[in-house]
Parts: structure tokens; C-alpha cells; sequence
């Protein structure tokens, strides 16, 4: 890490987060910038937060942006209320006899109660698709992106100086994952489900690691070396 950079990168503290909350050491220059700096000391509690389960992504964006959330619903309060008040004073329906109300209303009504049988026999024909069942929908649910770690996964193989000397390969076999790598030293790797879930952790110097995997669904994996620097973020399908 650059020591004279103003904040850390979201990588940096997605990282000391990840530490943090695995209770492990974090490294001098990322702790003395977090000596000095309260904005990224902030952005770091709420990241071991999300990651404790204290708190969810949503709530963290309407933390950030709740001045403007509330501004935008003030406004359209005051819209609606105007166009409720615009619609019971100038309603055409006002000046007309109630006989003459009634006979315009009931052709909508009718026409209203065909949709609804409509839409009904429609439904009951399954909309010409089949209807998932439990186990059915919890398997596509296993394959669902998450967007975080899709975001670090683009990143790291687009744009990273690192990423052809960290580049991890994957091979799929029977009933286990099997990854391989270039990098040389101490390194650890991570396995993730598409919740973004730690599942497994091992540290090696053998530029390999194997899982037995049970649940087939999207991985998300890293590789991170002693100073708990991100060297590669991938991802893979399991079927």
C-alpha cells in the first residue's frame, strides 16, 4: 500500500475487514493510516459489520444517501397530494346526475371482471411455463451472481499489474474443485459460495489446493499472499 495515498482502496479494506473479523494482524501501513484517518476507520466498522451480519448492503446505502432518499420522498408526497386534489375537483363524473355516473360505471366493471376471469384461465394454464418447485428454485438460487464479488472479479482479471504471474486455474471433477497457481511463497486461498460465504481456507506453499465440493452453484475464490495482499479473485460454476 501507497502510504502517501489519501484513503485506502475498496480492496484494502474489503481486505482489513476480512482480517479484522478473523481476528488476524493487519499490516503496519494499513494500521497507521487508519491511526490517521477517521473516514476510512468509518468505512472499515461498516464493512466488519456487513460481514459480522450487523448489517446488509442495503442498509449501508441508505445510510449514505438517506438526506437524498428523504428529499425524494418529501417530493413526491407533495406530487400526489396535488394530483389527488387536481382529480376530486375537476373530475368530470362531478357534474353529471348520479343515473348517468352509474350507466358509465358498469361497462368498466364489466370489462374489469372479464380480465380478472382472464387472467385467471391464464394462470391456471401456467402461462405456458412450468411452475419451479422448492428444490428447483433453491438450485438457480446457487447459481445467482453476487454482485460484489463480481465487481472484485472483473477487476482483478482486467486490471491488475499482477494478474498473469497470479492467474489461478480451475479444473472441475467429479465431486471437487481443484485450483492451480504460478505464484511462489506462503500464499492463502479462500473459497466462497455466491453469498460471498467463507467456506474453506487453506495456507500452502504447494501452488495448489483441492475441495471436495457438495452443493452445485457458483464459487467465488482468492489468492492472497502474506502481507494479506489480493493477488487474484475468480470464479467458477459447479454442475
Amino acid at each position: 500500500m501507497n502510504n502517501l495515498k489519501i484513503h485506502l482502496s475498496p480492496e484494502e479494506l474489503a481486505l482489513a475487514a476480512e482480517q479484522t473479523v478473523r481476528q488476524k494482524n493487519l499490516p503496519e501501513a494499513v494500521r497507521n493510516h487508519l491511526d490517521k484517518c477517521d473516514s476510512c476507520k468509518y468505512e472499515l466498522m461498516t464493512l466488519i459489520e456487513l460481514q459480522e451480519g450487523n448489517l446488509d448492503h442495503k442498509t449501508v446505502i441508505l445510510q449514505r444517501k438517506s438526506g437524498v432518499w428523504f428529499a425524494a420522498a418529501a417530493m413526491i408526497l407533495v406530487l400526489l397530494a396535488v394530483g389527488v386534489w387536481w382529480t376530486m375537483n375537476n373530475s368530470p363524473e362531478q357534474s353529471l346526475p348520479p343515473e348517468l355516473i352509474t350507466q358509465q360505471l358498469e361497462p368498466a366493471d364489466e370489462t374489469a371482471n372479464a380480465k380478472v376471469v382472464e387472467n385467471d384461465e391464464f394462470a391456471k394454464e401456467g402461462n405456458g411455463q412450468p411452475t419451479l418447485n422448492n428444490d428447483e428454485q433453491l438450485a438457480l438460487a446457487a447459481f445467482a451472481p453476487n454482485p460484489e464479488m463480481e465487481r472484485l472479479t472483473e477487476r482483478y482479471q482486467t486490471e491488475m499489474r499482477n494478474a498473469g504471474h497470479a492467474a489461478v486455474q480451475v479444473d472441475s471433477k467429479m465431486d471437487s474443485l481443484h485450483f492451480s497457481w504460478n505464484a511462489e511463497g506462503v500464499l492463502i486461498f479462500e473459497l466462497y459460495n455466491n453469498e460471498g460465504i467463507l467456506l474453506e481456507e487453506v495456507e500452502t506453499t504447494a501452488r495448489a489446493a483441492s475441495f471436495e465440493v457438495k452443493q452445485a452453484g457458483l464459487y467465488y475464490f482468492k489468492l492472497i499472499n502474506e502481507d494479506f495482499d489480493l493477488l487474484w479473485c475468480g470464479k467458477t460454476n459447479f454442475r
